[in-house]
């Protein structure tokens, strides 16, 4: 049974990791859904965390590195790495957040790609401006991580919402504290990190548009959607998977090749949310039945995926 998947990732072999923070653990499952171990218990000693229903850098991600077998996961407050067996080789305690540090952003490792480059997701807000980055770098020899270079992904004006007041004693003096929530004013931008190529796609939700973003800055390519994307994944191959929440309670892909040539869509009579593309055309959702109750499905389209001739310089 879960009780609220915030991530999977599958690693070579097929084992799936799941990070279920209402279960208070990261399970392992085999490529045919038995439970293979559980890892990452709630805790504060070594191979434990605190598991978060939600922080200020959103859901827990998980996300597997092939090139070196690591595991990563992270909320925003605490990053881990961890092997297949739940051994951890690092910690880093993060207590940053948008009223105690303004001036640093909030991040997760969200992504690695095959040419070993690790990429965090981060917030920062700045003024009554939210800015959200994808930042790159490398893995250190000590777990760690070494960002070089930056890209922005989304920048939104923050609105002011509801103002609560709060008595609070401080001292032997009791003072009223106003806090305003502050929200984006409008959704933001659907993004995911092609792990082939080392670049970036963009959903420009509002002109339905597809952008391929280099960390330079420059838009390689650009794309015209017919409906506004729920979720952005690139296979290994280059392939573009560009989910949409269809009527009826139905989930239906577009299929970009890595020319940016479409080749069709798929379609499932079933709303999931959250979507894993593997090699080969092999998929892995996450949907909930009529109760609730959440699944993972693995998927594989027929006639698998093939590599294009083109070639798109960078």
């Amino acid at each position: 049974m879960f009780s609220d998947i915030h991530d999977l990732t599958v690693d070579g072999d097929g084992r799936i990791y799941v990070v279920d923070p209402g279960m208070q653990n990261v399970r392992v499952f085999d490529r045919d859904g038995q439970l293979v171990r559980e890892i990452a218990p709630e805790g504060e000693g070594p191979g434990e965390r605190r598991h978060r229903r939600m922080s200020y850098a959103g859901l827990t991600s998980v996300t597997w590195d092939p090139n070196r077998g690591w595991l990563w996961i992270d909320d925003g407050y605490q990053r881990q790495v961890m092997d297949s067996l739940g051994v951890e080789h690092r910690r880093d305690m993060r207590t940053t957040n948008f009223y105690t540090n303004p001036d640093i952003p909030v991040g997760k490792i969200v992504q690695v790609d095959t040419q070993g480059h690790i990429y965090e997701y981060q917030r920062l807000p700045i003024g009554d401006t939210t800015v959200s980055y994808v930042a790159r770098g490398v893995p250190t020899a000590e777990y760690g991580v070494v960002l070089s270079d930056t890209l922005t992904i989304d920048s939104r004006v923050l609105a002011i919402g509801e103002t609560r007041t709060t008595e609070r004693v401080i001292g032997f003096a009791r003072a009223s504290i106003a806090v305003s929530d502050k929200r984006p004013e409008r959704d933001e931008h659907v993004w995911t990190v092609s792990t082939a190529r080392g670049t970036v796609w963009i959903s420009v939700s509002e002109r339905r548009q597809l952008h391929e973003m280099a960390f330079t800055g420059d838009t390689l390519r650009t794309l015209d959607l017919e409906i506004a994307p729920a979720e952005l994944d690139v296979s290994p191959e280059g392939w573009v998977w560009i989910r949409h929440a269809g009527a009826n309670a139905e989930t239906t892909w577009n299929l970009l090749d890595n020319c940016g040539e479409r080749r069709g869509s798929v379609s499932l009579p079933v709303s999931v949310s959250l979507t894993h593309v593997g090699r080969g055309g092999v998929v892995h959702v996450v949907w909930s039945d009529d109760l609730d109750i959440e699944y993972i499905m693995r998927l594989r389209m027929e006639g698998g995926v093939d590599r294009g001739t083109c070639q798109v310089n960078h």
